[in-house]
């Protein structure tokens, strides 16, 4: 086994590792975790960066994204058409020159099927503006469905609940 070889090996171990929850009813295969686990990291640079085509295509076409701020009413988003509005108006933030940057961490596979994954994971969001020192805008959990499509695993529903109220700077 070559010195790459076991880097690999050691990084999956790693990665399998802190990944826990996983339903002892079903085994579940590695590189469908390995794509959830690209699906939940590629939702964050898409929605900081501006994408909001790749944004809105880790979402299943029926999708359900709910947000729930303290003090103020949740508010739902279905389907690809109520999700570009979210997104977009994440762009908007970013074509201002605010700059953000989703930080999910502590990923837990509560269930997993071979087609349908239930899981969670901590956010922490940090908001910049040139020249400025970056400010947490609020924190918060992420409580995802996930749902496999053909050879795809796609968000099926999406609950932010944050931690306390948005501060933009």
């Amino acid at each position: 086994m070559s010195i790459l070889d076991s880097v690999k090996v050691i990084f999956l171990l790693m990665v399998l590792s802190s990944c826990s929850g996983s339903s002892a009813t079903e085994e579940w295969d590695t590189r469908d975790r390995l794509q959830m686990i690209e699906l939940v990291n590629s939702y964050s640079h898409a929605i900081d960066n501006g994408l909001t085509s790749e944004f809105i295509d880790l979402f299943d076409v029926d999708a359900v994204f709910t947000t729930k701020f303290p003090r103020v009413p949740s508010s739902t988003f279905i389907g690809h058409d109520q999700i570009r509005i979210l997104a977009e108006g994440a762009k908007k933030l970013n074509d201002q020159g605010i700059k953000r940057r989703h930080i999910l961490s502590n990923l837990v596979f509560h269930n997993q099927t071979s087609i349908n994954a239930e899981i969670s994971c901590y956010v922490v969001i940090y908001s910049s503006v040139a020249n400025e020192s970056p400010s947490v805008g609020f924190t918060g959990a992420y409580e995802g469905s996930l749902v496999k499509r053909g050879d795809t695993w796609k968000i099926s529903g999406w609950v932010l609940t944050s931690d306390s109220k948005v501060q933009i700077p």
